[in-house]
């Protein structure tokens, strides 16, 4: 019987389990990122086969998030990719406003 302890772990699947840490720390990432931004929540990131997908909410629609999938594409070396939820402005201002 093999020990369940990170250092018992075969080194490929290592490297499969660090993968998939990416997107919580991608999501720690893009939060931080969109921190300073008023108006806007992202609620999750998903893996897709080909990149990620930051999924948000905002009251408003002014916002540019080309620095952002810059700077991940170089630190987390991932395509990603934001799409906006389509909730109505009261839902998306409780969103925004719980958290």
């Amino acid at each position: 019987m093999q020990k369940q302890c990170y250092h018992f772990i075969p080194k490929p699947a290592r490297a499969a389990k660090h993968e998939k840490q990416t997107p919580s720390k991608l999501f720690d990432f893009v939060k931080k990122k969109v921190s300073d931004m008023d108006g806007i929540k992202v609620m999750r990131i998903k893996n897709t086969d080909e990149d990620c997908v930051a999924y948000f909410v905002t009251i408003t629609n002014e916002y540019d998030f080309d620095d952002c999938i810059f700077e991940a594409k170089h630190k987390y070396d991932v395509s990603l990719s934001f799409v906006k939820l389509n909730y109505d402005f009261d839902v998306c201002a409780q969103i925004i406003c719980a958290g």
